[in-house]
């Protein structure tokens, strides 16, 4: 049975909704049909990120980053383009750290030409990753 673990909403693009499950899969949704009447939400993206469980999934403010963080230690970033799914040059992520324990909370921060990534886990650590924007085609 599928349970979800997490989700999250960029702050800029409100109609944006990302969710994690006990499968390691991350969905990607667009929340605007679904808003204003009966109809289904759109589905943009769907992956396995992760051989277990993906226990957190966070979203940069203008959402054209993801962060990940599961039950295998990975820690992982996902650019996405303006469309909301992947970025199609990126669509394995990038792996951010692999630690020998679950990761069970992620957040991101897009700064100019930087990503910043926290996460915390099983390690009782709060860990910072930096890496360069990644070539998104998001704005």
């Amino acid at each position: 049975m599928d349970y979800i673990l997490s989700l999250a909403t960029a702050d800029q693009k409100r109609t944006r909704l990302a969710t994690a499950n006990n499968r390691g899969q991350i969905q990607l949704w667009n929340l605007q049909p679904c808003l204003s009447s009966t109809a289904r939400c759109e589905l943009l993206d769907q992956w396995t990120a992760d051989s277990e469980g993906v226990r957190a999934v966070a979203l940069s403010a203008d959402g054209c980053y993801l962060a990940s963080g599961g039950e295998s230690g990975k820690t992982m970033v996902w650019p996405l383009n303006p469309r909301g799914d992947r970025s199609s040059q990126f669509t394995q992520g990038q792996v951010l750290d692999q630690s020998s324990r679950s990761i069970n909370t992620v957040d991101i921060l897009r700064v100019r030409d930087e990503i910043l990534v926290a996460r915390g886990g099983d390690d009782t650590q709060v860990s910072l990753y930096r890496t360069s924007a990644l070539s998104s085609t998001c704005p």
